[in-house]
Formats: C-alpha cells, sequence, structure tokens
C-alpha cells in the first residue's frame, strides 16, 4: 500500500525537477531561474512527502515530513516573488521584503516543531499531525494564493496581447489547481474538511506542471522557444493518462 502511494509522488517530483532543470538550461534570467526554483521547492515537498510512506520508525519520518514543508515555504516565497516580477508591480521591494521575512519566520516555526510537532500512523503509512501553530501556516498559504491569483487576474484584464492572456490564463488557472488542493489537505489535518484522506498536493503539482509545460511549448511562456516531436508527446501523454487513473481509482477507493 505504501509503495502505491509513493509511486505518484516521485513521479510529480521527478516531473517538477525536469521542468526546473529544463528552464535554468534554456534561458538564466531572473524570472526563469525564480520559476526554476519554485519546480525544485515541489521537488522537495512531492519527494519527502512521499519517502514518508515508506519511512521506518517516527522520527525520521518527522524530519522527512519537516522537510517537505520546508519545500513549501520555499515554493510559496519563491512564486510570490516570481509573481511581483512577472507582472512588474510598482510595490515589488515591499512586497519581497516581506515576504522573504514571513518565509524566514515560517522557515524557524517549522524546525522547531510549532508546524508539525509529531506523526501517526495510517494506512498508507506515515502522516504528519498538526502543530499549535499549523493554523497560521494555513492562512500563510491562502493569504499568497489570493495575493498571486488577484494579481494574475489584474494583469489579465489589462493585457493588450493575446499571447500574454493565454499565458497568464493558464499560469493562473495551474495555480489555482495546487493552491486549492494544498489547501485541502491542510483543511483535512486541521480536521475542517475532508475530501479524500489521500494526498491530493501531489496531484495538484502534477496537474500544475502540465499546464505550466503546455503554456511553455505553445506560447513561449518565459521565452522558451521549443519544439517537439510528436513520440514525446504520446509518451507524456501515456504518463499523464497512468497517473490519473491512479489519481481517480485511489479517490474512489477512499
Amino acid at each position: 500500500m505504501a509503495l502505491e502511494h509513493l509511486f505518484p509522488s516521485l513521479l510529480s517530483a521527478l516531473f517538477a525537477f525536469a521542468v526546473g532543470s529544463f528552464i535554468i538550461f534554456k534561458a538564466r534570467e531572473k524570472i526563469n531561474i525564480l520559476f526554476a526554483i519554485f519546480c525544485y521547492a515541489l521537488f522537495i515537498q512531492a519527494l519527502f512527502a512521499g519517502l514518508l510512506y515508506i519511512a521506518k520508525e517516527p522520527v525520521g519520518a518527522l524530519q522527512l515530513d519537516l522537510i517537505s514543508v520546508v519545500g513549501i515555504i520555499i515554493g510559496i516565497a519563491s512564486f510570490v516573488h516570481f509573481t511581483a516580477e512577472f507582472n512588474k508591480l510598482k510595490n515589488k521591494i515591499t512586497i519581497l521584503i516581506t515576504n522573504y521575512l514571513i518565509a524566514f519566520g515560517f522557515l524557524v516555526l517549522t524546525f522547531t516543531e510549532q508546524i508539525f510537532n509529531s506523526v501517526v500512523m495510517e494506512e498508507a503509512g506515515y502522516a504528519g499531525i498538526a502543530g499549535p501553530l499549523y493554523n497560521f501556516f494555513t492562512a500563510y498559504l491562502f493569504i499568497a494564493l489570493l495575493f498571486c491569483v488577484w494579481t494574475f487576474i489584474i494583469s489579465f484584464i489589462t493585457a493588450k496581447s493575446i499571447d500574454q492572456k493565454n499565458r497568464i490564463k493558464y499560469i493562473l488557472a495551474s495555480i489555482i489547481i495546487l493552491g486549492i488542493t494544498a489547501l485541502l489537505d491542510m483543511f483535512r489535518k486541521l480536521g475542517i474538511f475532508t475530501l479524500t484522506n489521500i494526498d491530493l498536493t501531489r496531484f495538484g503539482i502534477f496537474i500544475f506542471l502540465i499546464g505550466i509545460s503546455y503554456t511553455i511549448i505553445k506560447y513561449k511562456l518565459l521565452n522558451i522557444n521549443l519544439v517537439i516531436k510528436k513520440s514525446l508527446v504520446l509518451g507524456l501523454a501515456m504518463v499523464i493518462t497512468a497517473v490519473l487513473y491512479v489519481g481517480i481509482e485511489k479517490f474512489f477507493e477512499k
């Protein structure tokens, strides 16, 4: 059972690492580096959240869980920075200072076990138990998501180029899906709302990366011009179908 849950997490992690490395390789502009860092943060979160399923003892499981939280924090901070740079916000400096100060604060709280302070053995493997300040961490993710979504909505409305509107549209849709899956997982740990007992974030990451990859290929997001072969498209479609099948099957099993 643990290995079945590990597979989607590892696949999402590898996909995130591949997309981040590709973006860095193709163009090393500031905005590309920021987005690549975000992808690497998703890699950290998905990888260590997946390894949590096969952890052998509670102490090691808690450490894996805390490292996955570090990935979330780095991901939030880097995407907020990316949002400010991509949309050329006028008050960017103030936003970035606030962004990184808050992120640093949550990193400290993570390693002092205020976000997660223990783990519990469930059917699929170990899972983190929310610490005393986990609700503040959930609020942090929610506020950051609202900021990014609102900023991209405004940019979409004011964009004059059709291609730019399409780029923003797919970024917006992708980050909303990722944000919602992460929030649903957080609400489940808080006992507020449980849609399913499986980890949805890993599937959110995968769908997000599909959306971003499509935008890079179709609309040259981040100034990347990519030509791909039909065989690669077919192979990727097969992998995507397999992952979605596993996800849907596990969802309805629960």
